[in-house]
C-alpha cells in the first residue's frame, strides 16, 4: 500500500519522502499524513472571506489583504503595503437579515516589514434606513507585509456569530438555539470533540420534537397507517438513534437528501461514539450532522409551505364558488 502511494504521488514528493519507503515506523496514521502532504492546496481565502466566516483565535493564511507595493515620497522612496477594505456582506441586527457593510475608516494601515500590526476596522450596515445604523468592528493582528499572508482576528463586537436559518431552530427548538451557536463556534475553530458532543447532546435531547415534525409530514403527505404506527413507537425510545433506526424506512422520500435517506445517515452517524473517533473525525461528523439537520429542516418547512399554499389556494376557490351561488340562482329567476 505504501509502495502504490509513493509510486503515484508527485515527483517533487518522491525524493524527500523515499527515505521513508523502507522504514519500520510508517503505519497507516503516517501514511494518511504524507497523502495529506501530497494533496493539492486548498485556495486561500480572501481578506472579505476571512472576516465574514473566520471566528475569533484563529490565524489564518489570506490572500487580497493589502494593497502594493507603494512607492513613498520620500527620499530614498520605500515600498508599503496598505490594508485592504473590502465590502462585506454579514447579518445586520436591525434589518434583521444578510446586508452589505462598507468600512467607515477613511485611510487603510500601512503594513509593517517583518512586524505585527495591531489595527482596527469599523464598519456600517449599507442598508439601514434609521440615523443609528448598524455597526460592526474588527480587532485585528497583520503578520508583516506583503499581499498575501498571516491575519489573525483578535476580536468582535457584536460578538461573532454564524448566522443559523430559522428553519433550523424551528426543527431542534428555540431553547437550544444557544447550544447550536456553541457547536458552530466550536466547529468553526476546529475543536471537532466538543462540536460533535453539542450535536449529540441537541439531537439526544430534542428526539422527540424532530420525530413529531418528521410525523406531521408523513401525515400531510398520506403515508400509510403502518409507517404512522412506526413513527408512535419510536417516541417512547429513550436514545435518538434507536428512535430513527424505528422509523428510517418509513421517511417520505420527499425528505430525501440528493437521493438518500437523511436519517439512516444520521443514524451512521451518531452511532460512532465520542471515545471511538479522533478529534479531526469528530469534526467531519459534527459538519455532515448539521449539514442533513439544516437540510432536514429545509425539506420539512418546504413541504409545509407547499401544503399551507395549496390549502388557500383551495379554501379561496371555494370562497368564489359560494359567493357566486346566489348570483346564480337570482339571474336564473330573473329569466322567469
Amino acid at each position: 500500500m505504501l509502495k502504490l502511494f509513493f509510486d503515484n504521488c508527485d515527483s517533487s514528493l518522491r525524493s524527500p519522502l523515499s527515505k521513508l519507503r523502507n522504514c519500520a515506523f510508517v503505519g497507516d496514521f503516517d501514511l494518511r499524513l504524507l497523502k495529506r502532504a501530497a494533496a493539492p492546496a486548498k485556495p486561500l481565502p480572501t481578506l472579505k472571506d476571512f472576516l465574514e466566516t473566520s471566528p475569533p483565535d484563529v490565524e489564518v493564511i489570506v490572500k487580497n489583504r493589502a494593497s502594493g507595493p507603494h512607492q513613498s515620497r520620500g527620499y530614498p522612496p520605500l515600498n508599503f503595503f496598505t490594508l485592504n477594505k473590502p465590502e462585506l456582506d454579514l447579518h445586520c441586527g436591525i434589518c434583521d437579515g444578510t446586508r452589505a457593510f462598507r468600512c467607515t475608516d477613511e485611510y487603510g494601515a500601512t503594513l509593517k516589514k517583518e512586524q505585527v500590526l495591531f489595527d482596527e476596522l469599523n464598519y456600517e450596515c449599507k442598508n439601514c434606513k434609521e440615523a443609528k445604523k448598524f455597526k460592526k468592528r474588527f480587532s485585528l493582528a497583520i503578520v508583516c507585509e506583503g499581499q498575501e499572508g498571516p491575519v489573525q482576528k483578535i476580536g468582535e463586537y457584536p460578538a461573532y456569530s454564524p448566522v443559523i436559518s430559522k428553519k433550523v431552530y424551528d426543527l431542534v427548538g428555540q431553547d437550544h438555539r444557544v447550544m447550536f451557536l456553541k457547536e458552530r463556534r466550536a466547529e468553526l475553530r476546529g475543536l471537532g470533540i466538543g462540536a460533535f458532543a453539542y450535536y449529540r447532546h441537541i439531537v439526544e435531547d430534542q428526539k422527540a420534537v424532530i420525530i413529531e415534525q418528521l410525523e406531521e409530514v408523513a401525515k400531510r403527505l398520506r403515508a400509510p397507517d403502518e409507517y404512522l404506527l412506526l413513527f408512535a413507537k419510536a417516541k417512547t425510545q429513550t436514545e435518538f438513534t434507536r428512535a430513527i433506526n424505528e422509523i428510517k424506512d418509513a421517511l417520505p422520500s420527499a425528505l430525501f437528501v440528493i437521493g438518500h435517506n437523511p436519517l439512516k445517515l444520521l443514524h451512521d452517524l451518531l452511532s460512532d461514539g465520542l471515545h471511538e473517533l479522533s478529534d479531526e473525525e469528530c469534526l467531519e461528523h459534527a459538519r455532515a450532522v448539521r449539514t442533513l439537520l439544516v437540510a432536514l429542516a429545509d425539506r420539512i418547512s418546504e413541504i409545509s409551505q407547499d401544503d399551507a399554499k395549496v390549502k388557500e389556494a383551495v379554501g379561496a376557490f371555494l370562497t368564489r364558488k359560494q359567493k357566486s351561488a346566489p348570483s346564480k340562482i337570482i339571474a336564473t329567476f330573473a329569466l322567469l
